[in-house]
């Protein structure tokens, strides 16, 4: 996978659980393992 469709991803992923601390502590975290 690219590296900007990874962060493509991620960006998502942060518009879709903006209140997710964890999940932002922990963005070397492929979405969807942790």
């Amino acid at each position: 996978m690219k590296k900007e469709e990874l962060m493509a991803i991620i960006e998502q992923r942060i518009r879709e659980c903006q209140a997710c601390p964890l999940w932002l502590q922990r963005t070397n975290v492929v979405p969807g393992e942790g």
